[in-house]
């Protein structure tokens, strides 16, 4: 059975337990076709700890959700003078860049750096890779590879769950070809197929699954 073990970095910020929540329980209902992840404790994300990288090894996707954190001023503030001036260089180039690439977003704010060191060592590891980034924040750099940024509202965050579908449904598919191509919906795993969808969303999910893996139309799931 084709299977993703994902790990989710994620802030565990009394004021983003909410949203970080909506996401959470949007991946559960991935779980019946194979799709699995796991995080961090709250103890443990202060930083890259040993358990971090244990619980990340093995792992062959890593979700990255990054929420706003601080707004750039504030930030620049608590850092020394010779250090603010270089940040504060570097930081201008690579938002004019950053800027001229997203098509002049409103960038205001950083988020956790230990969601950052997490995304870095998920690229060695060559983990496939999925960032949700909420509008407004600013990527602090450092980050590269083969990376997928789907961006977000905390007004609105189920907007985007359906580029997020689509990106978890093209890992398992291709997950699935290298353990065997189904023909027909019964050769979908067999948890998927002796379960019946308990929500709307669960449904509309294992219709994605068929029509990607079975029908081969892309177009069709969109």
């Amino acid at each position: 059975m084709a299977k993703i073990d994902a790990f989710v970095a994620h802030s565990f910020e009394e004021e983003d337990k909410t949203l970080v929540d909506k996401f959470l329980r949007y991946l559960d209902a991935f779980g019946r076709l194979g799709f699995e992840w796991e995080d961090a404790e709250e103890a443990e994300s202060t930083g890259l700890a040993d358990k971090v990288k244990a619980k990340m090894e093995g792992k062959n996707a890593f979700v990255g959700i990054f929420t706003k954190k601080y707004p750039i001023d504030k930030w620049f503030k608590t850092q020394p003078r010779m250090l603010n001036i270089l940040i504060k260089a570097i930081t201008c180039i690579f938002t004019c860049i950053l800027r001229r690439k997203l098509l002049f977003r409103n960038i205001k704010y950083c988020a956790s750096s230990w969601i950052f060191q997490e995304s870095g060592y998920a690229i060695c590891k060559k983990n496939r890779l999925l960032f949700l980034v909420e509008d407004g924040i600013v990527d602090k750099g450092g980050l590269q590879g083969d990376l997928e940024y789907i961006y977000f509202s905390r007004e609105s965050p189920e907007k985007s769950f359906v580029k997020i579908g689509q990106m978890v449904n093209k890992w398992l598919s291709e997950e699935y070809e290298e353990v065997e191509k189904p023909t027909t919906f019964f050769e979908l795993p067999k948890k998927a197929k002796e379960e019946k969808p308990k929500t709307k969303e669960e449904k509309t999910i294992l219709e994605i699954y068929e029509t990607i893996l079975v029908d081969k139309n892309i177009v069709k799931a969109e």
